[in-house]
C-alpha cells in the first residue's frame, strides 16, 4: 500500500554545544580506566575538603548559639509582643536551633559536595583536580542525579560498609571498577594530569 511515506524534512542542526558534549562523551569512552592509586588519593583529597568545611559549618553554628544564648531574655509581666517572644524562644533553645541547622547544613553539603558535583561536573573537586571523571559505562554520558545519588549517597558507603569489600573488588577486575562502580553502572576515566 503506497502513501505511508513522509519525508524526513530539514535535518535539524546541532549546536555547538551539544556537538561538543557528543565529542567529550566520545572521548571519555575511549579514555583509560582510572587508576586505583589517583582514585584513592582524590578519595582521601574528598576526606580533607569534606572535613573543613564540615568543620567550618561546626563553629560557625556555635558562634550562632553563643550569640543567640546572649539575645536580651527579658521575662516581661504580661503579653509578649512577637519580637520579644521569639528572642525570649531562640535565646532559651539556642543550642538545640544551632544543632538542628548545622546538621541540615552537613547534609546539604554531603549532598552538593557529592551528588551535584558527580552529577554536574562529572566528579567531585578531588577527582577533578586529578584529572578523573565519572561517566556512565554505557553511553560516557555524565551520570544524571539519581544514578549519581545512588553512587555516591548508597552504593559507596554500603561497600565501604561491608568491610571495605567494595573497594577490594577492583583488584580483582581488569577495569578496576569497584562495587559503586558496577552497582550503579558508571566509570571513573583519567583524562589528564598526575600519572
Amino acid at each position: 500500500m503506497m502513501g505511508n511515506y513522509l519525508p524526513a524534512g530539514p535535518k535539524k542542526q546541532k549546536s555547538v554545544s551539544d556537538t561538543l558534549l557528543e565529542a567529550e562523551e566520545d572521548h571519555l569512552l575511549d579514555c583509560p580506566d582510572a587508576d586505583l592509586s589517583a582514585r584513592a588519593a582524590a578519595f582521601i583529597l574528598d576526606g580533607i575538603f569534606c572535613y573543613l568545611c564540615a568543620s567550618g559549618l561546626h563553629h560557625s553554628f556555635n558562634a550562632l548559639a553563643a550569640h543567640l544564648s546572649h539575645l536580651p531574655a527579658t521575662a516581661l509581666a504580661g503579653d509578649y509582643s512577637t519580637w520579644q517572644w521569639l528572642i525570649f524562644t531562640l535565646s532559651k533553645n539556642a543550642g538545640l536551633i544551632s544543632a538542628y541547622l548545622e546538621m541540615a547544613s552537613k547534609i546539604a553539603l554531603l549532598y552538593f559536595y557529592f551528588v551535584w558535583t558527580t552529577a554536574y561536573a562529572r566528579g567531585t573537586p578531588a577527582k577533578l583536580l586529578f584529572g578523573l571523571r565519572v561517566a556512565d559505562v554505557r553511553t560516557g554520558e555524565s551520570l544524571g542525579f539519581p544514578q549519581a545519588f545512588f553512587r555516591e549517597l548508597i552504593a559507596k558507603p554500603l561497600g565501604l560498609f561491608l568491610a571495605g569489600t567494595g573497594i577490594l573488588v577492583a583488584f580483582v577486575r581488569k577495569d578496576r571498577r569497584t562495587l559503586h562502580d558496577i552497582l550503579s553502572q558508571s566509570v571513573v576515566k583519567k583524562v589528564h594530569g598526575v600519572r
